[in-house]
């Protein structure tokens, strides 16, 4: 689906039928399968752009930080996605733009990753508050 692997695990007990219990479990097992590909999607977490967080700094100055592509998974009803941000060393200011981190979304060993980027340049300290400081 969408490219990627989906591998299903599933098992039919218990069948029986007039054309015996081997058939039924091969029909029961074909059903069971078309209803678990249906119930799979592609499903999107954010949109590209979409503004997740703000980074803020000691002294005060703050910037939106946004995904910088569409994150999108193969989800299916009541799936939990985790989610994890690693945010990169920063200097004192940032331009517009800049990256920032990353955003991971894992799916067992499937893993999807976006850079998070600054939607505005970020200030460095002003001169008093490094005086104080």
């Amino acid at each position: 689906m969408n490219g990627q692997t989906v591998t299903l695990y599933g098992a039919v007990l218990g069948q029986s039928g007039p054309n015996g219990p081997d058939t039924s479990a091969v029909d029961a097992g074909d059903a069971l399968v078309r209803a678990a590909f249906a119930a799979i999607t592609a499903v999107p977490i954010f949109p590209a752009g979409h503004v997740v967080g703000e980074l803020s700094s000691p002294w005060g100055a703050s910037v939106p930080v946004m995904v910088s592509k569409a994150v999108t998974v193969l989800a299916w009803p009541s799936l939990r996605v985790p989610l994890t941000v690693r945010l990169n060393r920063l200097t004192e200011t940032l331009a517009a733009g800049s990256k920032v981190g990353v955003l991971q979304v894992r799916q067992d060993s499937q893993v999807t990753s976006t850079a998070l980027k600054s939607t505005a340049p970020l200030s460095g300290p002003s001169a008093s508050w490094r005086l104080i400081r």
